[in-house]
């Protein structure tokens, strides 16, 4: 019985602190899953916390990235590499993408009070025109600060040209290489 008095009065103390009124932290007590509950929760977050490295996530698969194995690479994990990117850019994303139509828009990343929106593209051939300008009347629409087309191949002449004097970035296999190089 001492032990469970010695663990109900750390308990008690640790649910004062949180701003518990006394009956409700009684009542708490009285219960002893809830007793096994907090100490299970206590332990579990130690061990998450002792042991970090063990959970992060292994970015070294991008490291050995080329433009071909760029081209390969399943949608769904080119989208998601694109989002890790902007998270380390500091933005934070939220991914629109996946099954289904997402209207055009795979990520929404915010930086301050600026909101701009990712399209992904993972093509082996050139992203024309016509797909930049429904970009650009997305932006339009949504009033996005900026729109990024993501492509692990290139861009037509006349995508670049269209997006002259807009707020609009194009950024092709080989720029996706550096961005990994740099941010993963």
């Amino acid at each position: 019985t001492y032990i469970y008095f010695y663990k109900t009065d750390f308990l008690y103390k640790l649910l004062n602190l949180l701003g518990f009124q006394n009956d409700i932290i009684i009542l708490l007590l009285s219960n002893r899953f809830f007793i096994y509950f907090v100490i299970t929760s206590i332990i579990l977050f130690l061990i998450y916390y002792f042991n970090k490295s063990n959970f992060t996530i292994n970015y070294s698969k991008y490291k050995k990235m080329n433009l071909e194995n760029l081209k390969k690479m399943d949608w769904e994990d080119f989208e998601e590499m694109i989002k890790i990117i902007y998270e380390k850019k500091g933005y934070r994303v939220q991914r629109i993408g996946g099954h289904g139509s997402d209207g055009g828009i795979d990520l929404i990343i915010k930086k301050g009070l600026k909101t701009s929106m990712i399209q992904c593209k993972r093509y082996s051939g050139n992203v024309g025109v016509k797909i930049v300008r429904e970009m650009y009347g997305l932006q339009m629409h949504h009033k996005f600060h900026e729109v990024y087309i993501y492509t692990s191949a290139s861009f037509t002449k006349e995508a670049y040209k269209f997006i002259n004097g807009k707020k609009m970035h194009l950024v092709d296999g080989a720029k996706i290489l550096k961005e990994i190089n740099k941010y993963l």
